[in-house]
């Protein structure tokens, strides 16, 4: 179980993440990794399901607020709200919640940093597109507003791995 990697407000480890990310894969982050180069709120990154509730606390305690907590599943493993075992301790600490089911867009993290710096708490999910529907329904169970942005018609995500080698 690895600890949640923390980025506080202000930190210069996020420009350097926005240097990086400006050229390459991943600029659908930039307005998250911007708004805390900036100061406007900290990050809080689980990517292990195995992170403890006792954890993200810690990880939150040091992040201070206003911060976004994003559990990251989008990687073709099973990523429903029951498979972390801190996903109840971040439904408990939000205020709002960004259920991301697609393929990244830069709008839709602009539209996240937006609420995290209104709000000052965000839970920020990402998960497969099948799996929005029950994060979306816990986050209701736990009153919290909640924006859930799914695959458009027709499209998967995250997209199957395809085969290698020469029997594709």
């Amino acid at each position: 179980m690895s600890e949640p990697w923390i980025l506080r407000a202000g930190d210069p480890r996020a420009g350097r993440a926005v240097a990086v990310l400006a050229h390459g894969e991943g600029t659908f982050l930039l307005p998250l990794f911007g708004a805390v180069q900036t100061g406007v709120f900290s990050l809080v990154w689980a990517s292990d399901r195995q992170t403890s509730p006792s954890a993200l606390r810690r990880a939150l305690d040091t992040a201070g607020e206003p911060a976004v907590v994003l559990l990251d599943g989008d990687d073709g493993q099973p990523s429903a709200p029951e498979d972390w075992r801190c996903g109840r301790a971040a439904l408990a600490w939000a205020r709002a919640a960004l259920i991301h089911g697609a393929a990244g867009e830069r709008q839709h993290y602009a539209t996240g940093a937006l609420a995290a710096a209104l709000i000052g708490r965000l839970l920020l999910v990402h998960c497969g597109g099948s799996e929005a529907a029950s994060w979306a329904t816990v986050a209701e169970a736990a009153r919290l507003p909640t924006l859930i942005i799914t695959p458009r018609p027709g499209v998967v995500h995250p997209q199957p791995a395809k085969a290698d080698g020469p029997l594709q």
